[in-house]
């Protein structure tokens, strides 16, 4: 006679350590993917407030060129009129977050805040500011980029020659973009 025989069954499954090695490991992946995109979101910040300063150089010249009218509601003395000297933008290293919009009206192509047209402020982005500000390779503290109708005339700081780098920097990443502008109105972003 046969003595019936248990057969023993093993049933694969994970162990404990298995399943923390691969919680482990998809935990891992998923904050460097979040570290990841941090980085590219600063990253093209800098890189739209490059942008967003070369693209406001631009309209300030397209300004000129188009002989627009001066409306702005900080600055209803000059509403309607066509600045003599054209648009520019004004920089400081004084308000390294902010640059103007400006209008000449008094034709000096120098921006006084006294006499001329505050067209628009913007403020860049937090943990960007103006870094440098170099007309013809020398670092300056103010600059004034007009354009003059109807060629439009380029001047840089008041004067028709040289060419000006600016230079943003982001705090958190620690990175610098370029924007260069010059004499003939060129704006290139570096």
């Amino acid at each position: 006679m046969t003595i019936f025989s248990r057969k023993k069954y093993i049933v694969p499954a994970f162990t404990l350590v298995e399943l923390l090695v691969v919680v482990g490991i998809f935990v891992f992946i998923a904050l460097a993917t979040v570290a990841n995109y941090q980085s590219n979101n600063r990253q093209s910040q800098l890189t739209m407030a490059t942008q967003e300063l070369a693209t406001n150089i631009k309209l300030a010249q397209s300004y000129t060129l188009g002989s627009q009218e001066f409306e702005s509601p900080s600055d209803p003395s000059h509403a309607g009129e066509i600045p003599a000297g054209g648009w520019g933008i004004h920089l400081s290293k004084d308000s390294p977050t902010i640059y103007q919009i400006v209008a000449d009206f008094n034709d000096n192509h120098v921006w006084d805040s006294d006499s001329d047209g505050l067209f628009k402020t913007i403020t860049l982005p937090e943990k960007i500011s103006i870094d440098d500000i170099l007309y013809n390779s020398s670092s300056v503290n103010d600059l004034d980029i007009f354009f003059q109708p109807p060629d439009p005339k380029t001047f840089l700081n008041g004067n028709r020659n040289g060419n000006v780098t600016l230079t943003l920097y982001d705090d958190v990443l620690a990175t610098t973009s370029e924007v260069t502008v010059n004499f003939f109105g060129l704006v290139e972003i570096n």
